[in-house]
């Protein structure tokens, strides 16, 4: 049985707001990706979807390109079934959310 797996390595909960550009860390998990996971990315990184997979291409790296635009935990509540890969600063954040969806702990 093949186990699909959704990415949110958002890292804004472990990180100071004020700190520029870390809201686009979501995208640096793309290149972990296999070609059927979903990937949860910053809707900020939306207009270089192109050319970031474009150069993926290029360099014969597949990935997913099941992008859902939004970064928030609340979103893995629609993907009981995925196995779930968190930045790891994120799981404490996360713990009350996977607990109610069912993943274990």
């Amino acid at each position: 049985m093949t186990h699909y797996k959704i990415f949110n390595h958002d890292i804004m909960v472990c990180t100071h707001e004020s700190v520029i550009g870390n809201h686009l860390y979501s995208g640096r998990v793309l290149g972990l990706t296999d070609p059927e996971d979903i990937i949860q990315l910053h809707p900020d990184l939306k207009s270089q979807w192109n050319i970031i997979t474009e150069h993926y291409g290029r360099i014969g790296l597949s990935h997913s390109k099941n992008v859902i635009w939004d970064v928030s935990l609340r979103v893995l509540e629609d993907y009981p079934n995925h196995n779930v890969s968190l930045f790891s600063s994120a799981i404490l954040q996360a713990k009350p959310i996977v607990m109610k969806i069912g993943f274990p702990s």
